[in-house]
């Protein structure tokens, strides 16, 4: 893989979860399916996609997340991301949080990232 732009936004104090994003383009040259993600900081961490439902805004779990050779992936607000869940320890922007990304043939690709402020959604 490569990996552009990753970010945990840095939580308020009082919330135990933080939202992961970055860019995830496949360079290995074969298909691969993200089936799940795990950090050390974290009890729990999953791979969410935002969906719209009429005037409702809500997450649901991705089990399965497929690129193809050559294809990118954006994991963003709004839209597919990480959630970190249950967190361990207070995470500050200049922290370093490791997520495993669990591939469907059972290897992981670790990212190092860095914790950032909190991202203004795109205007619509």
């Amino acid at each position: 893989f490569r990996i552009e732009r990753p970010c945990v936004v840095e939580p308020p104090p009082t919330v135990d979860a933080a939202a992961a994003f970055m860019t995830i383009k496949n360079i290995s040259g074969r298909s691969v399916a993200i089936v799940g993600v795990a950090s050390p900081v974290a009890e729990d961490a999953m791979l969410h996609e935002t969906y719209i439902e009429g005037r409702l805004i809500s997450m649901r779990h991705v089990k399965r997340l497929p690129l193809e050779p050559n294809e990118s992936i954006r994991l963003s607000h709004g839209a597919y991301h990480i959630m970190l869940k249950g967190l361990r320890k207070r995470l500050k922007v200049g922290d370093t949080v490791k997520v495993s990304l669990i591939l469907e043939d059972g290897s992981t690709f670790t990212v190092e990232m860095p914790v950032c402020r909190k991202k203004r959604p795109p205007r619509r």
